[in-house]
């Protein structure tokens, strides 16, 4: 689900100056987010039509930049952040930094990756949370509930595993989450938001979803409650899929996950 964003979406006009790879990029756009986050990358909410693209993008300005405010390194700024802990982007950075951005030094190569970071360039639709108006956006979600039925409703049969405890674990070079939440209330100009070591509301078993009413009975959700919902045993789910066998993507790949014996239930 996520490649399939940050490949359609696309990102252009970065630094060409570095040899980052487009999968390298994308978790570098990530890291930019966090950073955007915390306030430390600002962009312009507007730029009038005459202006160069090389001008309307993102920046790190000296005025919220903490190695200027604070004397920081490259080093320290990245650990404020949570980012040296949160991928190994940066904590081995002699493994994904050097040859990208060409140096043997990590306060160079970090300051050289902190460069890269305020520079976000441009990011498409799909790579962002605008993505609900690329209309790609709406089939890709579909199939992807599609395939999490199947997954377990072959969990059920006992014909695949599917861990389905809730909760995350970062993986070593995705950039997940920071365990920092902002408060941007009456932040204005180059003030910064205070920030404090937490997670987001909303991600939480029990956390209410602000979606609801799905069986016009005034109802609401928390997410596990969500996410029995729409269970494939559900009696009260109001749809159903026409097949969970058919997926022509697949097809074209020679890939299956599923049994290719017609008598086999585990097709069903």
């Amino acid at each position: 689900h996520g490649p399939v964003h940050i490949m359609i979406g696309g990102h252009w006009s970065i630094n060409v100056d570095y040899n980052v790879t487009k999968v390298d990029g994308g978790a570098y756009l990530l890291c930019s987010k966090y950073l955007w986050r915390q306030g430390f990358v600002r962009c312009p909410e507007t730029c009038s039509a005459d202006t160069p693209m090389r001008y309307c993008t993102c920046s790190i300005p000296a005025a919220v930049d903490p190695r200027v405010t604070k004397g920081m390194t490259n080093k320290q700024f990245i650990e404020h952040t949570g980012l040296y802990n949160l991928t190994n982007l940066f904590s081995e950075w002699h493994s994904f930094l050097s040859d990208g951005f060409d140096c043997t030094d990590e306060e160079v190569c970090l300051g050289r990756a902190i460069d890269f970071l305020g520079h976000v360039g441009h990011a498409g639709e799909m790579f962002t949370s605008a993505a609900p108006y690329d209309p790609v956006f709406w089939p890709i979600h579909g199939l992807a509930d599609r395939f999490l039925q199947l997954k377990r409703m072959m969990a059920d049969d006992g014909t695949t595993t599917f861990d389905e405890t809730w909760g995350y674990v970062h993986s070593g070079n995705t950039p997940s989450d920071t365990n920092h939440v902002c408060d941007w209330t009456g932040v204005e100009g180059m003030q910064l938001p205070t920030c404090t070591e937490g997670s987001c509301s909303g991600h939480k078993s029990n956390d209410i979803i602000p979606w609801s009413n799905f069986q016009n009975k005034n109802e609401t959700y928390t997410n596990v409650e969500f996410y029995d919902f729409v269970s494939p045993n559900s009696d009260s789910l109001p749809y159903v899929y026409d097949t969970f066998t058919v997926w022509p993507g697949c097809s074209a790949q020679g890939i299956d996950f599923w049994s290719t014996d017609d008598d086999d239930d585990s097709r069903r």
